[in-house]
C-alpha cells in the first residue's frame, strides 16, 4: 500500500468514464445547490425576522437532504466504498468532531460517515472563507451558517465568537467539524509542518500535520460555556487506494475508490477545561493518529488496541440504499421542476435575481449571509 505521499497508483492516468463521472458529479452538485438554495432561502427568508430558530431548523433540514444526495453521488455514481470502525457518533447532542485533513474533500467524505450514524441535520464545518463565495455550494454553506475562517486569528476570533453566540441565543445544538491542522496534507504543507516541529522542538510526523490548536481550544472553550456535557469525536480518515487530492485532480478524473474512518468518542469527563490542557490534549490525539495511520498503511486496515478490532466493510443496507436513492431522485426532479418554473413564472425570476444580487453584493463587501444571521438584531434567546 502506498504511503502518505506515495500516490503513484492514484495518478496512473484516469479513464474517459472516470473523467465523465467526475464532470457529472461536479455539475450536479453546483446545479442542485444553486437552484435549491435560491428556492428554499427565498421561501424561508421572512422567518429570519420573526422566527429565526425556525428558519435555522428548516434550512438545516434542507441542507441535510442536499448532503444526503451529495453522499449518494459519491457512493452510487463515483462508486466510493465506506468502511468504519470504532465508536458511534451520537445524534441530538452538542458535539465537536476533530479530523485529520488528508485531502481537500475530507469534509465531503465525512457526510458518508455521518448519514450512517448521527445524521446530517445540524452538522456544521469550519472551512476557509473563500469557499463561501462559490456559486451554489458556497451560498448553501452561508445560509447553513457554516463557520468560515480566514486564518487571521484577530478576524477569526471575533467571527467564531459571533457565530457561537448566535447558536447559543437560538438554544441550538450543533455538530461542528474542525480540522486542527488547518490545511490538507500535501508536500508543501508537510514541509511547513516539519519546519514548525523543528522550531518547537517536536518530533516530525509522517502521516499527519502538526495541529495548530488556537482555533480548536477557542471553539471548545466557547462550547463548554453553554454545554457542560460536550463530547469530542476524534475521527481518523485514510485512503487505501486512489483519491483526488484537490479540485484539479478530481476534474481530471481521479476518483476516491474507498474511504476508511476510525472514530473515538471522548466523553465530557475526558475533555480538559483549560486552554493549555486542551492544547496538550489535542497534540496527544494527533500523536495517536500518527501511530494509527502508520499501522493502517502497514496492515491495510485500522486496528485499535483499545477495542481489539480492525475496520470492517459496511454491509449493504437495503433501507439505507432506498433512502439515498429516494433523496437523490427527489432532488433531481425537484431541481428540474424549479428550473422550468423559473422560465414560466416572472415572480420567481425576480426572487432568484434579487438573491443572486444579494450574494454578489455580500461577496463584494467581503461578507456573507452567515454574518447577517449571526449579527441580526432579530435573533433573541429562545428556549
Amino acid at each position: 500500500m502506498d504511503g502518505p505521499l506515495g500516490r503513484e497508483s492514484a495518478l496512473g492516468g484516469p479513464s474517459v468514464p472516470s473523467r465523465l463521472k467526475a464532470l457529472v458529479f461536479m455539475l450536479v452538485l453546483l446545479l442542485t445547490s444553486a437552484v435549491g438554495t435560491l428556492c428554499v432561502n427565498g421561501l424561508l427568508m421572512p422567518l429570519l425576522l420573526f422566527r429565526p430558530r425556525l428558519y435555522r431548523l428548516l434550512f438545516d433540514l434542507f441542507i441535510g437532504l442536499w448532503q444526503w444526495q451529495a453522499a449518494g453521488l459519491l457512493e452510487k455514481l463515483i462508486g466510493m466504498k465506506v468502511e468504519i470502525t470504532g465508536d458511534e457518533i451520537h445524534s441530538n447532542e452538542q458535539s465537536l468532531i476533530i479530523m485529520n485533513h488528508r485531502t481537500c474533500f475530507d469534509w465531503l467524505y465525512c457526510w458518508s460517515l455521518l448519514l450512517r450514524q448521527s445524521g446530517l441535520w445540524t452538522h456544521k464545518t469550519v472551512v476557509k472563507s473563500p469557499l463561501r463565495h462559490i456559486p451554489g455550494p458556497g451560498w448553501a454553506m452561508q445560509c447553513a451558517a457554516y463557520l468560515f475562517v480566514n486564518r487571521r486569528w484577530e478576524d477569526d476570533e471575533n467571527h467564531l465568537k459571533t457565530m457561537m453566540t448566535y447558536y447559543a441565543k437560538l438554544n441550538y445544538k450543533t455538530q461542528i467539524l474542525i480540522f486542527p491542522e488547518g490545511t490538507d496534507f500535501n508536500p508543501v504543507s508537510k514541509q511547513r509542518s516539519d519546519a514548525f516541529a523543528a522550531k518547537q522542538g517536536l518530533v516530525p510526523f509522517s502521516y499527519v500535520l502538526h495541529p495548530r490548536t488556537t482555533g480548536f481550544t477557542f471553539l471548545v472553550s466557547q462550547l463548554q460555556q453553554g454545554w457542560k456535557d460536550l463530547p469530542i469525536y476524534d475521527v481518523t480518515i485514510a485512503f487505501p487506494s486512489s483519491f483526488p487530492q484537490n479540485e484539479v485532480e478530481l476534474f481530471n478524473g481521479i476518483l476516491p475508490g474507498s474511504v476508511h474512518f476510525h472514530v473515538r468518542r471522548h466523553g465530557p469527563a475526558d475533555v480538559p477545561r483549560t486552554v493549555d490542557s486542551l492544547s496538550e490534549w489535542c497534540t496527544a490525539r494527533w500523536q495517536e493518529k500518527e501511530k494509527r495511520l502508520r499501522s493502517f498503511y502497514e496492515n491495510g486496515r485500522f486496528v485499535d488496541a483499545q477495542y481489539g478490532e480492525g475496520s470492517r466493510p459496511q454491509h449493504r443496507n437495503l433501507w439505507l440504499d432506498l433512502c439515498i436513492y429516494a433523496v437523490m431522485f427527489s432532488w433531481y426532479f425537484g431541481t428540474a421542476f424549479v428550473i422550468l418554473a423559473v422560465f414560466w413564472w416572472p415572480l420567481l425570476q425576480v426572487v432568484f435575481a434579487a438573491e443572486i444580487l444579494l450574494f454578489v453584493g455580500l461577496w463584494y463587501r467581503g461578507s456573507g449571509f452567515d454574518v447577517i444571521q449571526g449579527t441580526s438584531a432579530f435573533v433573541h434567546h429562545e428556549r
